[in-house]
């Protein structure tokens, strides 16, 4: 074959000089010459070079490997390589990223003393180099599997699969260190997986289970948990629950599966207290929610077994735990709402970090769709940036609530073109399984979500007589409410939804419309119906249902209460029941009178608002909290 390039000689004969440009000459010309298999012609050029030269000349021999992967490439590759290991050797440890699959195969195949002990460590650099790699990883492990042990405990999980569960089984004191290294998810389901092939007497004698490290202690306890053979893992099982070497979290879930809690015998407040106590260590994850505005949101819980709750949540391993599940059971429905509001807007007020993400598991079985609009605006704050991991994690939430309003906002960022793709593709996903969930296709979920608010046939804007409703450009809109309204308006518009076959995201129509008699109001506060008392218990019962909670307590008994607390922080308000005042704990023969009700302005140091400047809406929903307590004292 005639070669059009010239032949290569020494490089004083050569007219190129050292610039860039020379040099970048000269590679030209290797790389020719290797194409054509004429590595020998490279190695008698290369013996003419000074050091540096020949470092430079050889990384282009490695870097053009894989780009030209021919068999006349690599056999004069093979020549170079042999001709001179220690340099190609020092290459590879100094630019890694000359690396490749080809040289990989290349240097397994050929077994160069030099080289081939950079072969794993190069393999196993990074997670995608491992899944690169996996055909020849799978060989050296299988001819030296030690090699593993070498390995970063957090790759694990890539690398135990491709052992073998002979030579998994030689290596299991050594590897039990190891997985002692990393708290890696990851690498404890690889761990479940292999063992399901390992006898349990194996991981005895290796010394598995009587290690005291956390990270092993909880590998332990999933391969027991998944283990065929769960008669002999069961006693292995309760003595480390026995023996105590599990954190509350792991603890907790490990109880649930040992004795599960028949629905019918949940335990009592008072047990779930006990446990609770025993836990007397606080993570530091804790620290953005341990305050009085929110340990308020847990009662009836002591503030004690809000900061276990909390704890158990942050320390979990993915799910929230049994015994934290237990606790937030004992809340309303309108407490587990707003702590999951709250939660919400403390992970998004911390920019969405990483470490700040446990505390969104206190949004199962608690958050509605409050969560929705902080969490929609999140996903549109991160999703346009390098934080759009965050807004996938926010996306995670919204399609968990499921709920027409959250999945609508998971509709307008798998709608965007703002959003990075990752981003958008979640959200796609999301409405898929959305639609799923439904037994429908996307396009009729998407048909469903679709908001038609106010609008009549021809997508005009209505009022309540049914008739077109102009609106001037300048114009704000405000929700409607019921309080103040004219006599039979709440009916039309009920009628109007219906006839439009339209649900509201919000029951406005069926939000509180009475407003209290005059004789009630004062300059200053909403007196209650007259005579109304009831039992303490009774009182914080109904009271916590509608969202209240312990205010400050009396002056003159310290540990007693004379006053409830609805806190509206977005409107910067405070409601306050006042009563009489009566002891924090349960005191069930003591009557309490309620007094009244007063709005303070949390912007103004909590300053009485006058009761002529309370909004109607306001009025209206306090009064009826005042007649709820009316219609349940006692006959």
């Amino acid at each position: 074959m005639e070669d059009t390039h010239r032949f290569l000689v020494p490089l004083a004969e050569m007219d190129v000089d050292l610039t860039l440009d020379g040099v970048w000459v000269i590679e030209r010309e290797i790389a020719a010459r290797l194409r054509a298999g004429r590595g020998h012609e490279v190695m008698d050029y290369m013996a003419h070079c000074d050091i540096a030269l020949r470092k430079a000349l050889g990384a282009t021999v490695l870097d053009a490997i894989d780009a030209a992967a021919c068999d006349d490439f690599l056999m004069a590759a093979d020549q170079l390589i042999t001709s001179d290991p220690a340099l190609f050797a020092t290459l590879l440890r100094e630019q890694g990223a000359l690396f490749g699959p080809s040289l990989a195969s290349l240097i397994w195949e050929k077994q160069y003393p030099a080289l081939l002990p950079l072969l794993f460590p190069l393999m196993t650099q990074s997670r995608r180099a491992i899944s690169a790699y996996e055909g020849i990883l799978h060989a050296i492990l299988s001819r030296q599997p030690t090699l593993l042990l070498t390995a970063e405990p957090g790759k694990l999980d890539l690398l135990i699969p491709l052992l073998p569960t002979d030579l998994l089984r030689a290596i299991l004191p050594e590897l039990g260190a190891m997985i002692a290294k990393t708290s890696s998810k990851a690498v404890r389901d690889a761990v479940v997986a292999a063992s399901a092939h390992l006898d349990l007497d194996e991981m005895c004698a290796a010394g598995w289970f009587t290690v005291r490290n956390k990270n092993l202690r909880l590998a332990c306890r999933d391969l027991l948990l998944a283990h065929p053979n769960q008669a002999a893992a069961a006693p292995l099982l309760a003595g480390m629950l026995a023996a105590g070497e599990l954190d509350p979290a792991s603890a907790s879930a490990l109880a649930a599966v040992l004795a599960p809690i028949d629905a019918g015998a949940a335990p009592s407040l008072a047990q779930l207290e006990a446990q609770a106590a025993g836990i007397t260590r606080w993570s530091a994850a804790i620290k953005p929610l341990d305050h009085a505005e929110v340990l308020a949101l847990f009662q009836p819980l002591s503030g004690h077994a809000a900061r276990a709750a909390l704890h158990l949540a942050a320390t979990g391993d993915e799910a929230l735990p049994p015994l934290a599940a237990a606790l937030l059971a004992q809340l309303s429905a309108d407490r587990r709402a707003r702590l999951a509001l709250h939660a919400v807007q403390t992970w998004i007020a911390g920019e969405g970090e990483p470490k700040l993400r446990s505390m969104l598991r206190l949004l199962a079985n608690g958050a509605d769709e409050r969560i929705a609009e902080p969490l929609g605006a999140a996903v549109f704050a991160w999703g346009k940036k390098s934080k759009y991991p965050r807004a996938v994690v926010a996306l995670a939430q919204l399609s968990a609530l499921d709920t027409p309003y959250a999945l609508l906002r998971v509709m307008e960022a798998a709608e965007s073109i703002k959003l990075k793709g990752p981003v958008i593709h979640a959200a796609v996903k999301a409405l898929d399984a959305a639609a799923q969930r439904r037994n429908c296709a996307m396009g009729e979920l998407i048909d469903d979500l679709t908001p038609d608010f106010g609008l009549a046939e021809d997508f005009s804007l209505i009022d309540a007589d049914d008739k077109p409703f102009p609106l001037a450009p300048e114009a704000r809109i405000a929700l409607w409410h019921p309080a103040g309204a004219a006599a039979g308006e709440a009916e039309a518009w009920r009628s109007h939804l219906a006839d439009y076959l339209l649900t509201p995201l919000i029951d406005q129509t069926g939000a509180p419309a009475a407003l209290p008699p005059a004789a009630q109001l004062t300059g200053d506060c909403l007196l209650a119906p007259p005579g109304l008392s009831m039992t303490q218990p009774d009182l914080a019962a109904i009271l916590g249902k509608a969202g209240y909670s312990e205010g400050q307590r009396s002056g003159t008994h310290a540990a007693w209460i004379d006053w409830h607390a609805w806190p509206l922080p977005t409107a910067r308000l405070e409601v306050r029941i006042l009563h009489s005042a009566g002891p924090a704990s349960p005191h069930f023969g003591m009557p309490v009178g309620i007094a009244a009700a007063e709005l303070r302005d949390a912007a103004d140091g909590y300053a009485l608002v006058p009761s002529a400047h309370w909004p109607k809406s306001l009025l209206a929903t306090v009064w009826s909290h005042l007649l709820l307590l009316d219609a349940k004292r006692p006959a």
